[in-house]
């Protein structure tokens, strides 16, 4: 799959219908990152995360559905927050665990183009070398696009 770059926030995209991932956590926090654009947008977003958070193991994907034709995919690869004794919380196992799972959703939602931002490169701490492969790996048969804020 060639992923497509593109600029803009991957929270609000113009594709629909839609599935936007991103990282979260394993400790309930929300708000920092890419997360405070998507609650902005869509609400329903944290409060699926929160009802959900504390109960998900590392490598799930929980999915949202936050409007008609937007779902939202919470996944659970980031071990803690990002600190000076944690510097690196994305777990990148726990991530390509989870990228099957939204491959194994897609193969329902053909129909459904892939958006996120460069997800784990954030708040988790990682990098996009080593994020991308896994996308690619995982995501290989759908359309994905990648938001660089402007």
């Amino acid at each position: 799959m060639p992923i497509t770059y593109v600029t803009g926030d991957a929270a609000d995209p113009e594709e629909r219908p839609v599935l936007i991932l991103h990282i979260v956590n394993n400790k309930g926090g929300w708000g920092a990152g890419f997360t405070a654009s998507l609650s902005a947008r869509w609400p329903k977003a944290e409060s699926s995360y929160r009802t959900t958070w504390y109960r998900t193991n590392f490598g799930r994907c929980v999915f949202a559905v936050v409007d008609r034709d937007v779902f939202v995919g919470h996944l659970f690869a980031q071990n803690g927050y990002k600190s000076r004794l944690n510097p690196h919380p994305l777990n990148l196992t726990a991530l390509g665990t989870a990228l099957e799972r939204v491959a194994e959703f897609m193969q329902v939602c053909l129909d459904m183009e892939i958006v996120m931002p460069r997800i784990g490169c954030g708040l988790a701490g990682g990098t996009w070398e080593e994020v991308e492969p896994l996308v690619q790996k995982h995501l290989a048969p759908f359309t994905a696009k990648v938001y660089d804020l402007r």
